[in-house]
């Protein structure tokens, strides 16, 4: 099996071999608990990768855009390889 050398268990890492953190999360809601306040206030960015799998990506990217002012980049697919349109990102 062969395995992107961009993935460590806790950051993916670009090019240039910066380092940045991540984690797996089942559900999208929990972000803000894996932060202490005022760590979760320094963020300005919020990356999500493979947003189709997350049920309330719609509930978390309005929450943190709309109410905390987050900026959030999405990376999704909007349709399954039959052309399903995937409910939850089609909003």
């Amino acid at each position: 099996m062969d395995v992107d050398p961009n993935l460590s268990h806790h950051h993916t890492f670009a090019y240039e071999g910066i380092g940045f953190p991540f984690w797996i999360l089942l559900d999208l809601m929990s972000f803000t608990e894996r932060f202490r306040q005022d760590a979760y206030d320094k963020l300005d960015v919020i990356g999500i990768d493979e947003a189709q799998f997350s049920g309330d990506l719609y509930e978390f990217c309005c929450k943190e855009a709309d109410d905390d002012g987050k900026i959030v980049i999405v990376a999704v697919i909007d349709a399954q390889t039959s052309l399903e349109s995937l409910k939850q990102v089609a909003m």
